[in-house]
């Protein structure tokens, strides 16, 4: 259950919670009410575990794991197993075809400019060869070596300001902006990429996030459905109005995260810590937190139905105006 002991409630009331700590701002606890009906304590033990097991609070844990092994199946599985082993391979394919020059930039720069038959292998890989549109190969084979690396520098800049818009090469190596994707985003999960400094918008369905850690990255009208977040530690951003339907967050700590007109249902945090992360109008619906502290944090405005906490303390949390019911 909850630890509550380190948390400030304010205008946020616990109505017929399963566990009582003598707060405030509880109403109808049900052991207490057991306990003032003169039951003995095996007694009011069996009644809310009968409490529970009507309410599906009992289920919730199991359902939370349940839910991880069906939005594996098809697209996390294959995202770990298919698409990463993929990327892998084709990393490994050329590493073995860089020349005595590319080894010796790798080994001093820390990176190479490749080649336009290693380029047009990659694209191949990823099922875009020949699309002069993302990448005009044949432009990029003429021009020189210091113009080449003034392109890898300026696809850097355009990452370090954090540009929101695709960038192309065009036919003088400068760079042109093409329109946001706005998706919807389907059967497109992201493994093993780094997300920095790009807003990302919206509909993501059956598009899971693997090894994929963030930063600087806000969520704005993002919803998700069926896509998970496995892994992928995120830093400094901000989700808004981006809701989430069956779609967990495991092994993934949010650090100065905070959550601003996200409703969460069916998605629960498993083995997930937040820091500086409150949740803002954000109401959760049967999202338990398993093994998922949280510090510096709280709920405003944000109320919770069949949303507990399993192991998972707190410290130094404010809620505001955020009932809670049957969690």
């Amino acid at each position: 259950m909850p630890d509550k002991n380190e948390n400030r409630g304010n205008l946020s009331p616990s109505i017929l919670s399963f566990y009582n700590d003598e707060s405030e701002d509880q109403i109808l606890p049900l052991p207490k009410i057991l306990e003032s009906s003169g039951l003995k304590g095996k007694d009011r033990d069996n009644i809310i575990e009968a409490v529970m097991e009507f309410s599906g609070a009992k289920s919730i844990v199991k359902h939370a794991m349940k839910i991880l092994k069906a939005v594996d199946l098809p697209e996390l599985d294959l995202a770990v197993s298919s698409n990463a082993k993929k990327t892998m391979k084709m990393v490994d394919e050329i590493k073995k075809s860089y020349s005595i020059t590319q080894r010796r930039d790798m080994d001093d720069k820390g990176f190479a400019i490749m080649t336009p038959k290693q380029i047009e292998k990659v694209m191949a890989e990823q099922g875009i060869a020949g699309r002069d549109d993302i990448f005009n190969v044949k432009d990029y084979a003429k021009k020189t070596l210091f113009q080449k690396t003034e392109m890898v520098w300026d696809m850097v800049r355009q990452i370090a300001f954090g540009s929101t818009a695709k960038t192309v090469s065009n036919s003088t190596g400068r760079f042109k902006r093409q329109a946001i994707n706005w998706g919807p985003h389907v059967l497109q999960p992201t493994v093993l990429t780094t997300i920095l400094f790009s807003p990302i918008y919206g509909l993501n369905v059956l598009s899971p996030t693997v090894l994929s850690p963030g930063l600087f990255e806000p969520l704005i009208l993002n919803p998700s459905v069926l896509s998970p977040y496995v892994f992928s530690p995120t830093v400094a951003i901000p989700f808004i109005v981006s809701p989430y339907l069956l779609s967990p967050y495991v092994f993934s700590p949010l650090i100065m995260a905070p959550f601003i007109l996200n409703p969460y249902v069916v998605s629960p945090n498993v083995f997930n810590p937040y820091v500086l992360s409150p949740l803002i109008l954000s109401p959760t619906v049967l999202c338990p937190d398993v093994v998922s502290p949280m510090t510096l944090g709280g709920a405003i405005l944000s109320p919770g139905v069949l949303s507990p906490s399993v192991l998972s303390k707190s410290y130094v949390m404010a809620n505001v105006l955020s009932p809670t019911f049957l969690s």
